[in-house]
C-alpha cells in the first residue's frame, strides 16, 4: 500500500523534500528516488533543530538557508514554516517563547540569504538600473544582508530579554 503525505499527516515534510529535490515532477511520491533522498532530508531538518541557541536561533537558520536555497524570502520562509513550524511550535512552547516572536524572527531572517544575486529581485534591480552584478552587489548585499542580519540579531536578543514585543 502507498502512503502518501495526507496519510501520514507530514506535509511540510515533503515540501521540503519536493522542494529540495523534486521540483517539477509530477507523480513525486511513487518516484523511487524519493526513498532515496529522505534521508538526506532528514539529514536537513536534524541540522535545522539542533542547531545551538534555542528555537530563535534554530528557526532564523532555518528560514535563512531555506530563503537562500530558493532565491526567495516568501519561499524559504513558506518552506521552513510548512516543514517544521509545528516542531518549533513545540519548541517554543516549551521554552515559554511566544509565537508571535517566533514568526518575527523567521521572518526577518528568510530574507538575508534570499537576496543573493539568483534573487529576481536583484536580477531586475540590476537589469532596470543598468548595472552590473560586479559592480553593484556590495551595496546590495548591504542592504540586503547585513541590515537584515544586524536587525535579526537586535530582535533575538531583545526577545529572549523581554519575550514578544
Amino acid at each position: 500500500m502507498e502512503t502518501n503525505s495526507h496519510q501520514t499527516g507530514n506535509d511540510g515534510f515533503e515540501i521540503l523534500q519536493w522542494h529540495i529535490h523534486f521540483k517539477g515532477t509530477t507523480e513525486r511520491t511513487r518516484d523511487p528516488s524519493l526513498q532515496r533522498h529522505t534521508g538526506c532530508v532528514r539529514d536537513v531538518r536534524d541540522g535545522f533543530l539542533a542547531v545551538p541557541g534555542g528555537p530563535l536561533v534554530s528557526i532564523a537558520v532555518a528560514a535563512n538557508v531555506m530563503g537562500g536555497i530558493t532565491g526567495s524570502a516568501s519561499g524559504g520562509l513558506i518552506i521552513a514554516l510548512n516543514a517544521l513550524g509545528e516542531t518549533y511550535a513545540q519548541l517554543a512552547a516549551a521554552a515559554g517563547i511566544d509565537a508571535e516572536l517566533m514568526h518575527r524572527v523567521a521572518s526577518i531572517s528568510s530574507g538575508a540569504l534570499a537576496m543573493l544575486p539568483h534573487n529576481g529581485a536583484v536580477v531586475t534591480l540590476v537589469a532596470i538600473c543598468g548595472a552590473t552584478q560586479r559592480g553593484s552587489y556590495r551595496e546590495i548585499m548591504m542592504v540586503g544582508l547585513v541590515g537584515p542580519l544586524l536587525a535579526l540579531t537586535a530582535v533575538i536578543a531583545l526577545g529572549k530579554l523581554f519575550g514578544a514585543f
